[in-house]
């Protein structure tokens, strides 16, 4: 199992993942590129970059064939390595992934050119509370976690944003999320539709940054599975571990699961 986050995350946000998994399986959950422990090397880090970073890791952890799960960025990086190798790939399975902007792109001329080294510059913190705010925004309903998680993942966040090259990396991801085409014989969305590998999308109904409804593009994915639920945002592994988990096993027909899989409507 190879677990990766999402955007200014770190791999700490898959520790409910690994916590499940590790008792049946091997699992591995990196630190992408830019982001936690890992190097934040100058790259333009486009969705094609980051997933040659990931097939040299799956060569390197001898992980070809693993079931990948991914959160936000890290669903759309999976989605990647299905689109371009699948045989690298056994399952998958894509926390809220990030899927490029089909409207709202009339900003894309500006962001193109937007110089992402800007944000190696000295800058003047946000305050604290802001952070926490933005944090407790991922979650319909913050009380599900305890406050120490907040306040490790805040901590996290400020040691991260103090180091211009992890800044940059973090912008650059942003913008090319915002910038990739999607339509198009690259287009994210035409590519979609050649995935084959068995896939379970899971969103969250009151996911503000990943809309839910963007599971109804998803119908010409072979092999899909859909659930969601009113009762998650943007994290569904932090905010409802046991029914992400659940839905999980059962997607995978893996020890722990009890149920048949049932897509949640």
């Amino acid at each position: 199992m190879v677990l990766l986050h999402g955007l200014g995350a770190t791999n700490a946000s898959m520790l409910p993942v690994l916590t499940d998994l590790a008792e049946d399986f091997r699992v591995v959950a990196p630190d992408l590129p830019g982001f936690g422990a890992s190097d934040a090397p100058a790259w333009t880090y486009t969705a094609e970059q980051l997933f040659r970073w990931l097939r040299d890791f799956l060569d390197a952890a001898d992980a070809d064939g693993a079931v990948v799960i991914g959160n936000s960025l890290g669903g759309r990086l999976a989605l990647e390595l299905a689109m371009r190798e699948p045989d690298t790939v056994d399952k998958l399975v894509l926390l809220c992934p990030s899927p490029a902007f089909r409207r709202f792109r009339q900003l894309a001329p500006l962001a193109r050119w937007w110089p992402v080294d800007v944000a190696r510059l000295p800058m003047i913190g946000l305050p604290r509370a802001v952070v926490m705010a933005g944090a407790k925004s991922m979650f319909a309903r913050p009380g599900r976690v305890p406050q120490p998680w907040f306040e490790a993942a805040v901590d996290e966040f400020e040691i991260a944003m103090g180091h211009g090259a992890r800044r940059r990396a973090a912008l650059s991801a942003l913008i090319n999320i915002y910038l990739e085409e999607p339509f198009g014989d690259s287009g994210f969305w035409d590519r979609l539709t050649t995935v084959r590998t068995p896939t379970l999308f899971l969103w969250g109904r009151r996911d503000r940054l990943v809309p839910s409804r963007f599971a109804r593009h998803e119908r010409g994915c072979s092999h899909r599975r859909i659930g969601g639920t009113s009762r998650l945002r943007h994290v569904p592994q932090l905010e409802m571990p046991d029914l992400t988990m659940g839905l999980t096993r059962r997607f995978l027909g893996s020890p722990g699961a009890t149920t048949p899989y049932r897509a949640h409507a």
